[in-house]
């Protein structure tokens, strides 16, 4: 071996501590400086990564909402059943295999509860109370008698016959107007006729208005009961618990004679089509020769008692149902028609005058409305929808206050207006969707969400200048809050009565459409799971909350195409579409609007632009939405909705690609069909 060699091996072999101390110092240099370099380098690269945003639609939602929503989740869906093979059956067989009731009604009882327990634990005071505590007591003296069994029967009867009521006996001096006004002044409870003081253009005028809301609504209780054969039962026994031993003259009329005045009252008043006549401005001697029957002295007695001067004008609304009722003065007579008139007073206000007459009121009625309910949730419901009679929304103002604020609101009014802009895009695009004179007239305008705000200002501002004089007693308050009521402008009063409880209680699943005012209706119980909680991400409220207002957006729709007969055909025959290729088949076109209209709420999430995006945490961001959008429908297996329920929700994703391609749907499988229908 050279020594140039044997040199170059030693050098290859000497260890670290043979260098000299200048070698070594800069070795250490080298090393700390390429040490700085790499850890700069990692520091760098993980900055980077945690500065680039990830896809918005790959990040878990962890807000305890998102929390508690993929638990109901988590207990629900059942990933033994494929959701490209029945998706209803995917989202909802571990609910209905475990639940008695359906999500909606679950979500109801939770809902009713959560009020009832607020109402129930607010401390009166017995003066000076405001205006939530008002409420709350109203509430509580009526659960006292529905609940706790107090007996209130003979200051009601006592407190109607000074209004008027004589029923259940016949009096030969009866004055139908001046009961019907007084019973209105009083209790704010109105039957055949609502005769009120009112402020029109700044004067008081006398109005009188037609009353056909409760005689429909009975005519169908009382249709029930006749087919029953539990009719005569049901009168008798009514009879005999609300007159009791009391021994008052007047003569008691037999059932077969009360049946012949109510048919006569209600054909005459309940024809095939509503009696629509105009509407006119008169002096009270103008009303007279308008009520051949009623005297020119009735009505000064009417204005009187309504504390009207002698010269105030008299509002007629419909004059030609007021003819009819006039026209009924002279077949059956005044005596007749007053006690017809006193039995929808004790109708309407039986169930809240004593246990018996409630009970009795369950047995005959009640009982199937809602058989599977508890006595005491069946008292809470009716005594939120009496109290919602009254004040409206402010039956829930304390829920309201500890559900949403004004930043909620503004984001449904946001979420339902962005939704009701883009079915507007959708109709004034298609040419399908004109008719002779043009397009059908769709306006924004025509999807007005109402919620009550302003309302509840005006009833807390009436309440307040009213305090109740017997807190504990139901007749007193209810003539108290009446009396309240009374002194809000008509422009407010007649917005103020909504029924929400009664609605969400006659409903077997969601529904935002009104179809009395044909609108949008959001009952308070939508802030709460699984509809909607602020902190739940942009794509679960509008799989949630938004699907249901594309719905009633899409009936508020169908509702402007009456008049329009080519497109209301076209309507048909796409929804048509829908019900032909659907397994469960049906000739009740409603059953389809979700699959008709839920591509807008998708559509209206998407145009928002958002970044929340954020996934559930079984589901992505996309998959969340039609998830939540069938949760909704989960019914129990025993129910025999659970089939109407399952198609709703399958027609409604088997007909959007975008679902085919959230659950990556083989073509050809039964959730990704080949042919597919569209509404828009």
């Amino acid at each position: 071996m050279s020594p140039m060699s044997a040199a170059g091996k030693q050098n290859e072999t000497q260890s670290f501590l043979a260098y000299g101390p200048e070698q070594r110092e800069m070795l250490f240099s080298y090393f700390a400086v390429s040490l700085t370099v790499v850890a700069f380098c990692a520091l760098l690269t993980a900055l980077l990564f945690l500065t680039v945003p990830a896809d918005p639609h790959d990040i878990v939602c962890t807000t305890a909402s998102c929390a508690a929503l993929d638990s109901l989740l988590e207990a629900s869906v059942d990933w033994n059943r494929p959701p490209c093979t029945n998706f209803y059956a995917h989202v909802c067989s571990g609910w209905a295999q475990s639940h008695n009731f359906s999500v909606y009604r679950s979500h109801l009882h939770e809902f009713i509860g959560d009020v009832h327990w607020i109402l129930a634990r607010v401390l009166v005071p017995s003066h000076a109370q405001t205006p939530p505590q008002v409420v709350a007591a109203f509430y509580q003296s009526c659960t006292a008698v529905l609940v706790d069994g107090a007996d209130e029967l003979a200051p009601f009867r006592r407190q109607l016959q000074i209004a008027g009521v004589t029923w259940p006996r016949v009096f030969a001096k009866s004055n139908l107007m001046l009961t019907a006004a007084s019973v209105y002044a009083t209790f704010q409870v109105t039957a055949l006729l609502r005769i009120r003081s009112s402020v029109r253009n700044l004067s008081s005028v006398l109005e009188v208005a037609p009353d056909e809301t409760f005689l429909r609504g009975w005519r169908s209780t009382r249709d029930q009961l006749l087919r029953s054969g539990a009719y005569a039962r049901f009168f008798h026994e009514t009879k005999a618990i609300y007159a009791g031993n009391e021994s008052s003259p007047g003569h008691l009329l037999d059932y077969q004679s009360f049946v012949r005045v109510e048919e006569v009252v209600l054909a005459t008043l309940l024809q095939r089509r509503p009696i629509a006549g105009e509407s006119e401005v008169r002096n009270i001697e103008g009303l007279a020769e308008l009520t051949r029957n009623v005297s020119e002295m009735t009505w000064r007695k009417v204005a009187e008692k309504l504390s009207l001067s002698q010269s105030a004008r008299a509002l007629i609304i419909n004059t030609d149902y007021l003819r009819q009722v006039d026209e009924l003065l002279a077949r059956v007579g005044e005596r007749l028609l007053h006690y017809y008139l006193g039995w929808c007073v004790v109708q309407q206000m039986r169930r809240y005058v004593n246990q018996d007459l409630a009970n009795s009121w369950y047995d005959y009625v009640g009982a199937s409305v809602r058989p599977d309910q508890p006595a005491d949730w069946k008292a809470h419901t009716d005594c939120m929808q009496l109290t919602e009679m009254l004040v409206g929304k402010l039956t829930f103002g304390r829920f309201v206050l500890w559900k949403v604020d004004g930043e909620d609101h503004d984001y449904v009014r946001t979420m339902a207006e962005v939704i009701a802009r883009g079915l507007v895009q959708q109709v004034s695009e298609k040419a399908q969707w004109s008719h002779q004179r043009g397009r059908v007239p769709v306006e924004l305008r025509d999807f007005r969400l109402e919620l009550h705000v302003d309302n509840m200002r005006v009833v807390e501002e009436a309440l307040g200048q009213r305090g109740l004089a017997n807190r504990t007693s139901l007749i007193s308050n209810w003539m108290d809050v009446a009396a309240a009521m009374s002194i809000i402008n008509d422009t407010f009063r007649d917005r103020i009565s909504t029924t929400y409880v009664k609605d969400l209680v006659a409903r077997e699943r969601y529904s935002l459409f009104d179809n009395t005012s044909r609108t949008l209706s959001l009952a308070p119980m939508f802030a709460m799971l699984p509809l909607y909680r602020r902190q739940l991400s942009d794509t679960a409220k509008f799989g949630a909350l938004g699907t249901l207002l594309a719905k009633a957006c899409f009936e508020v729709f169908l509702t402007k195409l009456a008049n329009h007969s080519t497109a209301l055909d076209e309507a048909f025959r796409r929804l048509r579409c829908f019900a032909e290729s659907a397994q469960y088949r049906s000739d009740h076109l409603e059953i389809y609007h979700s699959a008709a209209s839920f591509v807008i709420a998708l559509d209206a999430l998407r145009s928002l632009g958002s970044t929340d995006y954020k996934r559930l945490r079984m589901f992505d961001s996309l998959q969340s939405f039609f998830v939540l959008m069938c949760y909704l429908l989960c019914t129990p297996n025993t129910s025999d909705e659970s089939i109407v329920s399952e198609a709703i929700c399958n027609e409604a994703v088997k007909n959007s690609e975008s679902f085919a391609v959230a659950f990556q749907c083989a073509p050809g499988t039964a959730m990704n069909p080949e042919k597919r229908c569209r509404f828009f």
